[in-house]
């Protein structure tokens, strides 16, 4: 064999090893193809081969749950397919610190605001996965929404309520969003005279209902004594029409430049986004408080 053909023959040797390597050491995850062909959520069977879509068994590229690259927390454990840029385009959510994403510089516990039990959650450990279940186990589906499948939302978000709460049964065969919402914001639901108990005392609050306000003339129909809850859903006031357009809809996912997801509203019929310290400009906007008719 000449020196020619013998280096050809070791150059070819060579290459053939050096890409078994490289698929070696990219074969911890499926293929991206391989990943968006078939839902990895739920459905698991002794044939398939979901598991590595999310996690590489010993050449994770992340040391989070051995997930995906880029993976450093719960926050974004999902970004691989679902962040902005991620490899499912038509399943792309759009999270911030003005919907149920983290400031950047928050740090320390994540306490949920407005429940009726103090529950928190290390900074590391707040997501997508505390309200989604991404191997779709014990969820829910809320019937009264224009919802085709359950979301992969839990059933129980809150593990200081394993059962549910006062305005929430996951076994009760209609249920909406705002019901749900309820297992972690449970002093914001129920009638303004409804007594809650939370940890820093008993309070009440504005009504909030399962079935939204009434309009009358353009403007929410308000009667304060006659002990039926006609208040508005979670969505109705925080619409998060803010958010940044076309990704995903930004309710219950991101508020973009309005405080808390708050519709943007403005007296003088120009709506701007709402700013903290600055509510007046939501509550006596139309169809909310006519000022004009205010006792």
């Amino acid at each position: 064999m000449s020196i020619k053909n013998l280096f050809s023959l070791l150059l070819a040797i060579c290459v053939f090893w050096l890409v078994m390597a490289g698929q070696a050491y990219s074969a911890g995850y499926n293929t991206d193809s391989e990943s968006t062909g078939t839902l990895p959520h739920g459905g698991y069977t002794t044939t398939g081969n979901k598991c590595k879509s999310c996690h590489a068994v010993h050449l994770s590229e992340a040391n989070y749950r051995l997930l995906r690259p880029g993976t450093t927390n719960a926050a974004t454990a999902c970004e691989y397919c679902h962040g902005q840029t991620g490899i499912v385009p038509n399943k792309r959510v759009w999270i911030d610190a003005n919907g149920h994403g983290l400031d950047a510089e928050q740090t320390g516990e994540i306490v949920v605001p407005d429940d009726t039990t103090y529950t928190a959650y290390g900074n590391a450990e707040w997501g997508c996965v505390n309200c989604h279940s991404p191997h779709a186990s014990n969820l829910v589906v809320l019937s009264e929404e224009p919802l085709a499948s359950s979301q992969l939302l839990r059933k129980f978000p809150n593990p200081n309520k394993p059962t549910g709460g006062a305005f929430y049964d996951a076994t009760a065969g209609t249920l909406t969003l705002t019901q749900w919402c309820s297992n972690c914001h449970e002093a914001n639901y129920g009638l303004h005279t409804d007594a809650k108990t939370t940890p820093q005392g008993v309070r009440y609050g504005h009504d909030s209902s399962r079935s939204g306000y009434e309009l009358e003339g353009g403007w929410v129909k308000v009667a304060p004594d006659d002990g039926i809850n006609k208040g508005p859903t979670c969505q109705q006031c925080h619409t998060a029409d803010s958010a940044p357009a076309g990704i995903s809809k930004g309710f219950p996912h991101a508020g973009g430049t309005s405080w808390k997801m708050l519709k943007a509203s403005s007296p003088d019929g120009t709506p701007t986004p709402i700013e903290a310290g600055k509510m007046d400009k939501l509550c006596a906007s139309e169809p909310c408080h006519d000022t004009t008719d205010l006792p």
